[in-house]
């Protein structure tokens, strides 16, 4: 009997759990233009109301923060687009993105972009709330040549208070999109709540103010795991099942 109870908890957590392949997505193509080559990203507000950007689809609860004043937010340099029609520098907003690695329909709309050497050591956090199993972020990425060339990630389970150190690789510095893929695994699977877990994305190794490097259709994906709420709940209907089978 005890036997069967634990089978049938464990088929029941892997179907709730396995519902959430696509834990957050972000696709940054709600943007409007200024009057310059660097757009603003709407989700993201302005310098008088920093916005995070709420995930576009996924079942985690998740956002983007590039600008505040918590440890779980990002510090990036700029006013999120630029009206300078000639040379937008040292800021960040949007350039066109791609479609490699979108999800949906989503099409080839903006992307994040970072510019200059003023955002060199500088960061954006993507904030997540649930605990998460057999994780993997992945984004597709293009820069310029005198835009970052290292893409320093981070991670945090209690909200930004401590960091530890993930990995470090080298930023594309060409026209072509390309697909960065990193394993998560298992550190975000024991911690939860509102902007617990946190990834943080630093770049550094711009030489010039308008160099760029650009992120888009940021995905990550996994297994939520569910709150012990849920177990309970779902512990307490196993008698019910067994009692019809």
């Amino acid at each position: 009997m005890l036997k069967g109870l634990a089978v049938a908890l464990v088929l029941l957590t892997a179907g709730v759990s396995a519902n959430a392949a696509t834990i957050a997505y972000w696709h940054f193509n709600d943007t409007t233009q200024l009057g310059g080559s660097l757009w603003r990203i709407v989700p993201l507000g302005i310098l008088e109301n920093r916005l995070d950007y709420a995930r576009d689809l996924g079942d985690g609860t998740a956002e983007i923060s590039v600008w505040g004043d918590d440890p779980s937010d990002g510090n990036l340099s700029g006013t999120n687009g630029s009206a300078d029609s000639t040379n937008p520098s040292n800021n960040f907003g949007s350039y066109t993105g791609t479609t490699l690695n979108a999800q949906g329909d989503a099409v080839a709309g903006g992307s994040l972009a970072i510019l200059g050497t003023a955002n060199n050591e500088r960061y954006f956090v993507i904030q997540l709330d649930d605990a998460i199993t057999g994780a993997t972020l992945s984004y597709a990425t293009r820069g310029t040549s005198t835009g970052a060339n290292t893409h320093t990630l981070h991670y945090s389970t209690d909200g930004g208070q401590t960091w530890t150190f993930l990995e470090s690789h080298e930023a594309e510095q060409t026209y072509n999109w390309v697909i960065h893929t990193v394993a998560l695994g298992e550190i975000f699977a024991n911690s939860s709540g509102p902007e617990k877990n946190l990834l943080r994305m630093t770049l550094t190794g711009a030489t010039s103010g308008n160099g760029n490097n650009r992120f888009d259709n940021i995905l990550i994906t996994g297994e939520i795991v569910p709150e012990p709420v849920t177990l309970a709940l779902l512990a307490l209907g196993l008698p019910l099942i067994c009692r019809r089978r």
